[in-house]
């Protein structure tokens, strides 16, 4: 299927990623083409994010440009030459890639196992100039890993590890650098700080940066530009607001009882509320009595008539004495913490 919202300047002949009609899928008994006649391009400096639900093919897509697996249709360029003629050498001089697989690394030390990222540079020797030591301390540098450069791989935690694998991409100097799932096995502080990372790497270096994800948070946040994949195999490029208000984001994720507002940039995971919410008063604290009333099943909004509840939220004496003043259905009353508000309401809900 065609890529929808593609770009429609003309790439340059250097662009670090280029492809025109690619498909992508498997061939086994018979051919499987998971995502077809994709016009995509990635230029430096940018950061990308892959998107899509499970299934829709974006492993498969990433794997195909790293050239861990050959395309079924179409031509890959990476910096201006046909991937198809370039040797593993010469790929490897243009692009790296960082995949979620666990490594077991022995007793290669955090340095050695960067190092390796020399390979397309160094020959068959494998002996590290000083050019080539310089490289390896700027990829442990810039992916945070430089403290750890004596410290065993084997004995580093996930995130510790993933920073590792990253400098060893870096080190290789790519133009063009692939991450599958790279915060995968982080915590919330580690992914927004790889994400700052790589958002670094691509404007002040200048490298393309293209990452698959499940975080939409932090793509809509951090992303220069979305491929967002569909169920139905339609790919889609844009930036993240452009597609957040087209509707596309919905489309591609919402299931069931999970859907985007595009409001909010954010999903609701308590399907479709049938009573109306009228917050008002301080910001914050209207932010999270939305947050606690839509679990009761309230659509929040700020403004409007013919409201189920309105809650008015402001401080008293400062911040840390909020109240929440309440009428819903011939019932008011005041709350001095979102759980008694939400205690009273239940108390005084009406049946439907």
């Amino acid at each position: 299927m065609k890529a929808q919202g593609s770009l429609q300047v003309t790439a340059e002949a250097g662009a670090p990623l280029r492809a025109e009609g690619l498909a992508v899928g498997y061939r086994a008994a018979t051919e499987r083409r998971v995502l077809e006649g994709l016009d995509l391009e990635l230029r430096a400096g940018e950061l990308v994010c892959l998107l899509g639900p499970n299934g829709a093919g974006k492993s498969t897509l990433l794997r195909t440009l790293a050239g861990l697996q050959p395309p079924l249709a179409g031509r890959l360029f990476l910096a201006g030459r046909e991937a198809e003629s370039l040797s593993a050498q010469g790929r490897a001089r243009r692009s790296a890639i960082v995949l979620t697989e666990r490594i077991e690394a022995g007793n290669l030390t955090v340095w050695d196992l960067a190092a390796l990222g020399r390979h397309p540079h160094t020959g068959w020797s494998g002996r590290l100039s000083e050019t080539d030591r310089a490289a390896v301390r700027r990829g442990l540098e810039e992916s945070g890993a430089w403290e750890l450069r004596e410290r065993l791989f084997d004995e580093l935690s996930d995130g510790e590890k993933q920073r590792v694998m990253l400098a060893r991409a870096l080190a290789q100097e790519p133009a063009l650098l692939l991450l599958d799932e790279p915060t995968a096995f982080l915590d919330l502080p580690r992914r927004v700080e790889t994400m700052r990372t790589l958002r670094a790497l691509a404007q002040d270096r200048g490298r393309a940066v293209l990452l698959s994800t499940h975080d939409l948070d932090l793509a809509l946040r951090a992303a220069d530009r979305l491929w967002l994949i569909s169920a139905g195999g339609v790919l889609r490029s844009g930036l993240p607001e452009d597609l957040a208000l087209a509707g596309a984001i919905g489309s591609a994720f919402d299931q069931g009882d999970v859907a985007f507002d595009k409001a909010t940039g954010q999903f609701r995971i308590h399907g479709h509320p049938e009573r109306r919410a009228h917050i008002s008063g301080d910001a914050a604290l209207a932010f999270w009595t939305a947050r606690a009333l839509e679990r009761e099943g309230y659509a929040a909004e700020a403004s409007g008539e013919g409201h189920d509840l309105a809650v008015r939220a402001e401080t008293t004496g400062g911040p840390e004495k909020p109240r929440w003043i309440w009428r819903a259905r011939g019932a008011e009353g005041v709350a001095s913490t979102l759980e008694e508000l939400i205690r009273r309401l239940r108390g005084h809900r009406a049946p439907d």
